[in-house]
């Protein structure tokens, strides 16, 4: 109801709440170790590491960079950008890699949907799979909750977590219709074409989009409703400020 599936910065405080070991959950250590040995791939990770570790959300680096979620134990950082409908930034990866390389990390985890590759203007030299590691809401957070709800036994943090699955699931749902067109209009290829036919009909649909969809509405009304074969629509006038209500 709320439109979670779209809010990337409440998305990524209840990912820091389930995998803080004080948080409400009520399962102390555990989603935090099963999250980095099985989502992120340590699996030295354990809980007398977790015990002491700390969750952050928008942790300030240099150049007033903002990383999403940041890991940290006496052992590691682990850095985490989550992308849900934002678009990448100049340098971004790259930026966040070398500011943790310091603390001897050697990877970014990048976090996205259905799992889709970042931007080379974002990841510069980067390689995917290396430096770069990809994670996906529906192939690596999802299992993830599947093994948070077997282990809860609180009532209240279970009915969390099973609306947060369905969340995920809108999120992958419009993100993947996204994408498709997204390639269809060939806006994910590394050399642009302003030529492709598919982008210029896209572009012509854009530029007459208020009658188009002024049309589907009254279609729509008139195969639903009966409105008499006389009827004729006609904009509604606000008699306060005289401005015509274009819905």
């Amino acid at each position: 109801i709320l439109g979670v599936e779209t809010q990337e910065v409440i998305i990524c405080r209840f990912l820091r709440e389930l995998l803080d070991p004080s948080g409400t959950h009520q399962l102390q250590e555990k989603p935090l170790v099963l999250f980095v040995q099985n989502v992120l791939g340590y699996t030295d990770f354990d809980a007398s590491e977790a015990k002491d570790a700390k969750v952050i959300t928008e942790e300030l680096i240099h150049n007033k960079r903002r990383v999403d979620l940041v890991i940290r134990t006496r052992k590691r950082v682990i850095p985490i950008e989550v992308k849900v409908w934002a678009g990448d930034q100049d340098a971004q990866l790259s930026d966040y890699y070398h500011y943790y390389r310091i603390s001897g990390q050697n990877c970014v985890f990048y976090l996205t949907p259905t799992g889709w590759t970042p931007s080379a203007q974002s990841r510069g030299k980067l390689t995917v799979g290396n430096e770069i590691k990809l994670l996906a809401f529906d192939r690596n957070i999802r299992p993830w909750l599947e093994s948070l709800l077997q282990e809860c036994s609180c009532e209240s943090a279970k009915l969390c977590i099973k609306q947060f699955k369905e969340v995920i699931k809108k999120m992958c749902a419009a993100s993947a219709e996204t994408k498709l067109i997204e390639d269809i209009l060939g806006l994910n290829n590394e050399q642009f074409d302003p030529d492709n036919a598919a982008l210029q009909a896209f572009i012509a649909i854009m530029n007459c989009s208020d009658d188009i969809a002024h049309k589907v509405r009254q279609s729509y009304i008139r195969q639903y409703v009966k409105l008499g074969d006389d009827f004729q629509f006609s904009s509604q006038l606000d008699t306060d400020d005289k401005k015509v209500d274009s819905h």
